[in-house]
């Protein structure tokens, strides 16, 4: 039953990681969208909406890949174990 609670440990990561994906994803798709719409207000010569969401999924994306590298470091460094895990090993 111990063991069974091992993988719990980076699913809650894994599914931070997946959710923040989708939320990017759904950016580029409303940016791509928004570049159709005819407007007065543009950046570099595109809609400026769109180019603020484009903007807004780079840096998401980018703050994405810098958590992912920083929370890989630090996991090699130490391990992760569950609470109930390390409970069972110290009273051994």
């Amino acid at each position: 039953m111990i063991l069974a609670s091992i993988p719990a440990c980076g699913l809650q990561k894994t599914a931070n990681r997946i959710s923040l994906r989708l939320v990017l994803a759904a950016l580029i798709v409303g940016a791509a969208l928004l570049m159709q719409v005819s407007t007065s207000f543009r950046i570099l010569g595109y809609p400026g909406l769109a180019m603020i969401f484009f903007l807004l999924a780079v840096t998401g994306g980018a703050a994405l890949a810098v958590t992912i590298v920083m929370s890989d470091r630090k996991q090699n460094q130490r391990a992760c174990l569950p609470l109930a895990l390390e409970a069972h090993l110290n009273r051994t």
